[in-house]
């Protein structure tokens, strides 16, 4: 058995880039990729969720992510409550719709145990065992926000508090480790023996605490090193790498890149 790799896109490409999402499904069903992780964002379910089922068949295996501060989803903030449970309806749609079993969420904004702890009580209060944890890098360049669930002792807090999964993300958790002067590979080791039960992988510098996204094959990231000491055999991996488009080679090229690392491990 061998780690299992798989391509990200959002479920409205299908209008903004319909020859990208075509070409994500035909390689999942070609093997290249081995499963497909969908980005749902709020109030599209109903216009994407049926056509999406009819290209991409019940065969594959779909993970789900739920919306982000990117959408104003902040789990952190008890006044958003109601705001960040209607914005999840539609991931949850297209979770029973592709019967997949994880649906990715962020914790939210703020420094601090209130905040920790409303994160705690939104994701109780949602009760979906699909749910799973993502760690966080810190800092939140989009919100321009400082971001909770972004050391493993405040994940391993979340998980004992909820009950939930985890979702390694080794960009977030590389720039988190440098952002709070720690080492970067205690940190990994921390979050692996969490047992994750998914990854986020893409390239970067492990140099710096930037959430890059880059490709696999630039950067600094020891990727052979993440895969062969932080990620089990068998595991699920998504590439966060940059999107292009009119352009499917790239990832094409680093999930090979990252099938032959894998072989030779």
């Amino acid at each position: 058995m061998s780690r299992k790799f798989g391509v990200k896109f959002y479920n409205i490409n299908l209008f903004i880039a319909p020859d990208y999402v075509k070409a994500a499904v035909e390689a999942t069903k070609n093997g290249i990729f081995d499963f497909m992780e969908i980005q749902v964002l709020p109030n599209t379910f109903n216009e994407t969720g049926q056509k999406l089922k009819e290209l991409i068949g019940s065969e594959a295996l779909v993970v789900i992510h739920a919306p982000h501060s990117e959408q104003g989803l902040n789990m952190g903030d008890a006044a958003k409550e109601k705001r960040n449970r209607d914005m999840l309806i539609d991931a949850q749609k297209m979770a029973d719709l592709f019967s997949s079993e994880i649906i990715i969420l962020h914790p939210g904004e703020g420094i601090g145990q209130k905040y920790l702890d409303e994160t705690c009580r939104q994701f109780r209060k949602l009760n979906d065992s699909r749910l799973t944890v993502e760690n966080m890098p810190y800092w939140d360049n989009i919100s321009q926000d400082y971001l909770h669930g972004s050391t493993p002792r405040e994940i391993q807090y979340i998980m004992q508090k909820v009950g939930c999964p985890f979702c390694m993300d080794f960009s977030h958790a590389v720039c988190s480790a440098l952002n709070g002067k720690r080492d970067v590979f205690d940190d990994l080791s921390a979050y692996a023996a969490l047992k994750p039960k998914h990854f986020h992988l893409c390239g970067g510098d492990i140099t710096k605490a930037e959430d890059q996204h880059a490709y696999v094959r630039e950067g600094t990231y020891p990727t052979d090193t993440f895969l062969k000491n932080y990620v089990p055999d068998g595991a699920t991996i998504t590439l966060e790498i940059p999107f292009k488009k009119d352009d499917f080679h790239e990832n094409i090229a680093d999930v090979n890149y990252l099938k032959e690392i894998d072989k030779n491990i």
